[in-house]
């Protein structure tokens, strides 16, 4: 994963490395990736418009699932789960692993409140 330093335009790495942007051709500006990228799913931002737009378009398609709001929560946890696979990285002991599952679980919950909506949640 890296991270865009937009007033140098080289990325940094979470190492501390850095290395020039690629430029669009003719521009002498950064060139970046505007798709949705494994780093942007990552985020919460992704993560929360990937389940609201996932939502959206199956309620387009299959009318009864517009207004379900398990449709969010699974969702959610589906989302979760890709998210912790790709970023498994750190430490392998039963401790380290109990503990990301249990804030995996939490950030799903997260996740499902901002697409159902926090006030609708907490009411």
């Amino acid at each position: 994963m890296s991270w865009i330093d937009a007033n140098a335009q080289v990325l940094v790495y979470p190492n501390g490395t850095r290395a020039q942007m690629p430029q669009a051709p003719g521009t002498g500006q950064a060139q970046v990736n505007s798709f949705l990228t494994p780093t942007s799913l990552v985020t919460f931002g992704g993560a929360s418009t990937a389940v609201i737009v996932i939502w959206q378009v199956l309620g387009a398609v299959h009318a009864p699932w517009k207004d379900e709001k398990a449709v969010p929560l699974v969702l959610s946890f589906l989302i979760g789960i890709i998210i912790y696979v790709v970023s498994d990285d750190q430490g392998k002991g039963w401790k380290q692993i109990v503990a990301r599952i249990a804030v995996g679980i939490i950030n799903c919950f997260f996740l499902a409140a901002a697409a159902l909506g926090i006030t609708s949640v907490t009411k």
